[in-house]
């Protein structure tokens, strides 16, 4: 009789032990909107005359957050979903159009500006024109 109590008992502690896994898979804490691999890396564009360059931001897959403008100036650029100007240019599957995440004019006032928009290749600068101003890119991989 105690065999039959003993092996009932470790019967019930196996199922118990199994439901309470099951119930708590996949739930994970909430502590707060952005997970520890969904932040934000962010990188400032030159701020001297002269010192705007096309230059690459991130390689790899990515999704581009915002682009806060700290100070206006005469700069125009775009980001694109690149790896570089060149592979940009040569590269056939690369259409320009289509690979330009965000055109940011030399007529924006300062402020964010979202997007969160999604790319493949890269996140690439290209200044199309100008050399004043500053601003904040940000992504997140």
């Amino acid at each position: 009789m105690k065999k039959i109590a003993l092996i009932i008992a470790i019967i019930a502690l196996i199922i118990s032990i199994t439901s309470l896994v099951l119930v708590n898979k996949g739930q994970e804490w909430e502590g707060g909107s952005v997970s520890a691999t969904n932040e934000y890396n962010a990188t400032t564009t030159p701020s001297g005359v002269g010192t705007w360059t096309d230059q690459s931001i991130h390689l790899g897959r990515g999704s581009l957050g915002s682009v806060i403008i700290t100070k206006a100036g005469d700069t125009e650029f775009v980001l694109y979903d690149a790896t570089s100007t060149a592979a940009l240019a040569s590269d056939p599957k690369m259409i320009k159009s289509n690979q330009q995440l965000a055109r940011i004019t030399e007529s924006l006032v300062a402020g964010t500006y979202t997007f969160d928009v999604a790319f493949d290749y890269g996140l690439l600068l290209d200044v199309e024109r100008g050399d004043t101003g500053t601003s904040t890119i940000t992504w997140r991989y």
